[in-house]
């Protein structure tokens, strides 16, 4: 089989890879932050002040950058007050939005700033516009952030939190076009105006305004909201929108997370890559309204969603998590690189036990997702230089749902060396490939690669199917490298450049 060409150009650097590209979400929703990250500080699970110790140390191997917290549409029914204090003190709520189940509110803002500190990660907080008040969100920022002599910051240092956390993230609102609120564009963005007017600085902390902007599915075939946003909205740094991955385009039914057909398959690829081009219509958008620049792109909210497993409610949204997802994952991940011009920052739904989990539990049993890989073969990626790539790409997939047969991103470190990411979409198809560097002086190539069934996925009992593997020998010449790309794998390379 002939080899394709794979250019890459590291003296065509186009923008700097946010870190916070690789970003994470937890909500009050399933199993996500109650018996997930929090278990309690009686628990036999070895914990920090209530939080899982081993969810802390994975989550620092691949040097997760940001979680966003509480929600979601948790967030647009959440009170903070009720999570501050003694635990015992709290009180006790129901959360009507996931199933009706008991919100012990031991889990707050305390928990979760301690949480981001244990990770190393910046927080990034979702204020509650549908069913709050200005008020409480103007003393929610002046508890976590002020130091002075109010009453919030009396309050904070009675709860046993002496200094402020500096918090620079915050959402003001969460799919208000729906769920948070059934606003139209025009009223959502006079309720942004209103609360960011009140979102400010203290000391040398600048806070960052996430608008909320439509779902990916909306945006796509009406720029009204969007467009009004950048309109009229006042002290907006970034607009966010969501992208969930489904098979609701193809017009197929909803499946399980590892019983699925092939055309399922392709449906989820075609679906992922559809984000490529709704990036790209909202970029062309803030182009014509921010020639300059000042408002960035967030994704607040992506994953991978399916049938719940069974024994577990359809709210819970607990799923497994396999290759599929893995790659569904690679291609986002690579999209986001490519779109790091205005894309700043990307949220994974979710860390622990919902939707599109890097990280399942079950009692005292931690296990990573072939997701969690993924995020683990791409960190290198981070704080890096997108630079100049071109593939030669094929079609995949059935008389359904076709797509391209692969995704891609090349980056450049402050040293100059490369970091390539590589996702075969084919279900049985190899690719070889030859990747020529422009300007030569390929030195080292350490590649690591991962590969398996699409259904193929971890479980407590083999935790370790579908994991990456070191590959032994990869071909160069200086210029060229020469390797093969199974199918449904991805494939991750780090070239040391003697230049």
């Amino acid at each position: 089989m002939d080899e394709r060409m794979y250019v890459i150009n590291p003296y065509d650097r186009k923008a700097v890879i946010h870190r916070n590209l690789y970003g994470s979400f937890a909500e009050h929703l399933g199993r996500c932050i109650y018996d997930g990250i929090y278990v309690g500080e009686d628990s036999a699970i070895e914990n920090i002040h209530g939080i899982r110790k081993d969810i802390v140390e994975a989550l620092r191997r691949i040097r997760l950058p940001i979680i966003r917290w509480p929600g979601g549409d948790f967030s647009d029914r959440y009170h903070w007050m009720d999570g501050i204090g003694p635990k015992e003190e709290r009180p006790r709520d129901v959360n009507y939005h996931w199933g009706a189940v008991d919100e012990p509110n031991t889990f707050g803002t305390h928990e979760f700033l301690e949480f981001c500190e244990l990770v190393g990660c910046e927080p990034y907080i979702a204020l509650n516009v549908a069913s709050g008040t200005v008020k409480e969100a103007k003393d929610w920022v002046e508890y976590v952030n002020a130091d002075g002599d109010s009453p919030m910051v009396r309050l904070r240092r009675k709860n046993g939190r002496e200094k402020p956390w500096n918090v620079k993230f915050w959402g003001i609102g969460n799919e208000s076009w729906v769920s948070g609120g059934n606003m139209n564009s025009q009223y959502y963005t006079n309720e942004f105006n209103k609360y960011q007017t009140f979102v400010i600085s203290y000391g040398d902390t600048v806070p960052y305004k996430v608008a909320c902007g439509p779902s990916s599915a909306f945006c796509s075939k009406d720029w009204e909201w969007t467009e009004t946003l950048l309109k009229l909205g006042k002290g907006v740094n970034a607009i966010s929108i969501h992208h969930y991955t489904d098979t609701r385009e193809s017009g197929l039914g909803r499946f399980g997370a590892t019983e699925f057909p092939e055309e399922v398959y392709h449906a989820y690829m075609k679906d992922a890559l559809r984000l490529d081009r709704v990036i790209s219509e909202n970029e062309m958008l803030m182009d014509r309204y921010d020639p300059e620049g000042t408002i960035d792109l967030c994704i607040d909210e992506w994953g991978a969603g399916h049938a719940p497993e069974e024994g577990y409610g359809i709210r819970s949204h607990y799923q497994q998590n396999s290759m599929m997802d893995a790659l569904v994952a690679g291609i986002h991940l690579n999209l986001f690189n490519s779109h790091a011009r205005r894309l700043t920052m990307a949220n994974i739904a979710q860390t622990v036990n919902v939707i599109h989990s890097v990280i399942l539990t079950r009692e005292e049993e931690l296990l990573l997702t072939p997701t969690y890989y993924i995020f683990d073969l791409y960190k290198d990626h981070m704080d890096n230089q997108l630079v100049y790539s071109h593939v030669e790409k094929e079609e995949a997939g059935d008389e359904r749902s076709h797509h391209p047969d692969l995704s891609e991103s090349a980056s450049i470190d402050e040293d100059g060396n490369l970091v390539v990411t590589l996702c075969n979409l084919s279900l049985h198809r190899e690719i070889p490939l030859q990747m020529k560097i422009v300007g030569g002086g390929c030195g080292e190539v350490r590649a690591q690669q991962m590969k398996a069934g699409m259904k193929e996925h971890n479980t407590f009992e083999d935790p370790k199917r579908v994991v990456p593997y070191e590959l032994e020998a990869v071909g160069t010449d200086g210029e060229n490298v020469h390797l093969v790309l199974p199918p449904c794998s991805v494939t991750a390379l780090h070239i040391t450049r003697n230049v």
